[in-house]
């Protein structure tokens, strides 16, 4: 039984390192990623962000003026970033 749960919680890993390396990968050649359990858009006066959460991780997708990025980070670690006054 131990052998059974070790291999189902390594496949659970495995598949989990997969969703994020396909996003990281997919961020990283300026397209959008697969597996966003949450998107949300915040508008301001000079452009918006795309906020894709996903497993355990955050994409910002900056379309502004002051700042035209994309940041990929862990979701607790990573903060939307605002443009310098």
């Amino acid at each position: 039984m131990k052998k059974v749960i070790g291999k189902i919680i390594l496949f659970i890993i495995f598949a989990w390192l997969v969703v994020v390396l396909v996003d990281f990968f997919l961020v990283t050649s300026n397209k959008d990623p697969l597996f966003c359990i949450n998107k949300d858009t915040k508008k301001y006066d000079d452009g918006k962000v795309d906020i894709c959460t996903g497993l355990g991780y955050v994409v910002y997708n900056y379309q502004r003026e002051s700042l035209e990025t994309v940041e990929f980070g862990p979701i607790y670690f990573t903060e939307e970033k605002q443009p310098e006054e």
